[in-house]
């Protein structure tokens, strides 16, 4: 019993022998001598019978199918090669956290700062006017607390770059990161990172002002849902599709032993 409970956690259960028979099919061959603990731990470990499976496909097939995206990152970073010296997953991992920290804390502290105070220029463009902007300095528009100082123009720019660096950086951490072991909770705390600097942006960003201001809001926060999601989900999808692959593999379960030959 004790021998069941450690193979099912480490083999394919539902790989076949050479007369095309599962785990599950010799359970049931074996008639009167069936032993319901065995059954209970083939079904707990979602063993099938052979009838029921999909279409398995050898190792060799494997090999010989166009490398998944997935396979396709492992080769360039050389994982699952053993004794490796060119650790280079690791290096492009640190220099993009320390991407993503930099371009983090420039988003929170723009060139510029936030403005402290609300204000709302008068109605009128008369002396009352001059007189006020005078009192608090040149370059007063309509702003709220909160918001970015910056002119739209740089405020544009400094978005652009500094947001596509950010982002860069925390995809290729998502991308890098994925497969490993624990890597669950650390993919989705990193992909909440990004949103909070998403959110951090849009809750700054000027909100009265011009007409290209508000459309450049628009534009922006389009922007961020779209590319959030599309951060999230290509490297999940590509990862969940590998595995979905492997597992129709007739072999042993584990990446080691599913690596693509070095071309």
């Amino acid at each position: 019993m004790k021998v069941v409970k450690l193979l099912v956690k480490h083999a394919n259960v539902n790989v076949k022998n050479f007369n095309d028979l599962t785990a599950m099919d010799i359970f049931h061959l074996q008639g009167s001598l069936q032993n319901t603990e065995i059954g209970k731990i083939l079904h707990k470990a979602k063993a099938k019978k052979a009838s029921d499976l999909t279409s398995n496909m050898t190792l060799g097939d494997y090999l010989s199918k166009e490398l998944t995206l997935i396979d396709k990152r492992d080769k360039y970073f050389g994982i699952n090669i053993q004794n490796n010296p060119n650790d280079n997953r690791t290096v492009i991992l640190v220099v993009a956290i320390l991407i993503a920290t930099a371009t983090y804390q420039a988003g929170l502290s723009p060139p510029g700062g936030y403005w402290q105070d609300d204000y709302k220029p008068p109605a009128n463009n008369g002396t009352t006017n001059n007189t006020h902007n005078s009192s608090l300095g040149d370059g007063q528009r309509h702003h709220r607390a909160g918001q970015m100082i910056m002119s739209p123009a740089d405020l544009f720019y400094f978005l652009a770059v500094n947001g596509s660096a950010f982002h860069l950086s925390v995809w290729t951490i998502l991308v890098i990161i994925i497969g490993l072991p624990f890597s669950r909770a650390v993919y989705i705390s990193t992909w909440l990172l990004l949103q909070a600097y998403y959110s951090s942006m849009t809750a700054t960003f000027p909100t009265q002002g011009s007409v290209a201001l508000t459309v450049g809001r628009f534009l922006y926060i389009t922007f961020t849902v779209i590319s959030a999601g599309v951060a999230y989900m290509i490297p999940r999808r590509a990862f969940c599709n590998h595995q979905k692959l492997k597992r129709r593999v007739d072999t042993m379960r584990g990446s080691s032993v599913l690596t693509r030959p070095e071309n």
